[in-house]
């Protein structure tokens, strides 16, 4: 099955190099966007679904387009011909494409921000941006990106302008907020929303510890010493204000 959806990709490809393509029969599928044979599409998954391996969408390649706004879909994962009707169908982007920006995507739809986003995560790259809204998903593990190291370097690039609010990691997110305060002189403001154990809590505490730590580089002070003091005042007092805002769970035992 993979060999035979590579084969009907590079030969779409072939066809749009060589300038066929867009000649031959197409299907105009979610979103407005039209398709020939050989396009990679999504279609939403109409089986039943176990809670453990939840997968709402399914990738597939065009192998015919039928009469009656049809096409003949046959899926990566199982081999499988299903026939499907273009409004059943949302376009896909190329096979191992990823982007730390979804909207960078060529095509962005919910299977797509779905898709990129568990490419990054297999690969420990929990932070995506959305524009100026950043995705992290909870690992439930212990990853790299968070020591003295990691921090250090964030700083020392925001105080020297490096650019590091495009990176998608919560460090730069805190230092896009920190810029705009210096740049402006307005006070700004991190929403952090999600599900109970999305991670709230402790993107909070990295904000505030990136916070305190910038604060250091900027102020030319002993960046260890006074970048610690600060935050374990901050980290101290904030279990007094998490004791009112969290509530006990089935994926949080506060």
């Amino acid at each position: 099955p993979a060999a035979a959806t590579q084969s009907l990709q590079k030969q779409a490809s072939t066809s749009a190099k060589d300038g066929k393509r867009g000649k031959g029969p197409s299907i105009k599928v979610v979103g407005g966007t039209v398709l020939y044979v050989g396009d990679p599409v999504w279609n939403k998954e109409q089986h039943k679904r176990s809670a453990v391996n939840v997968q709402p969408f399914v990738r597939g390649t065009i192998t015919a387009i039928l009469q009656g706004e049809q096409a003949s879909v046959v899926l990566d994962n199982s081999g499988q011909t299903i026939t499907c009707h273009g409004y059943e169908l949302q376009p896909a982007n190329p096979l191992g494409m990823d982007s730390p920006e979804h909207t960078s995507l060529v095509h962005l739809n919910e299977p797509s921000i779905l898709s990129n986003t568990q490419q990054r995560f297999v690969k420990d790259q929990i932070y995506t941006y959305v524009g100026r809204i950043l995705i992290a998903v909870n690992p439930f593990k212990a990853i790299s990106g968070y020591g003295r190291a990691d921090l250090e370097n964030f700083t020392k690039r925001g105080a020297m302008g490096g650019g590091v609010e495009a990176t998608p990691h919560i460090f730069g997110l805190s230092e896009r907020a920190y810029a705009l305060m210096r740049r402006t002189g307005n006070a700004q403001s991190i929403v952090m929303s999600g599900e109970s154990g999305a991670g709230k809590t402790e993107s909070a505490r990295y904000t505030l510890l990136y916070l305190s730590s910038r604060a250091a580089v900027s102020a030319d002070k002993e960046a260890d010493e006074y970048s610690l003091r600060l935050a374990d005042k901050v980290m101290v007092s904030q279990a007094i204000t998490e004791s009112f805002g969290n509530a006990k769970t089935v994926r949080n035992n506060n």
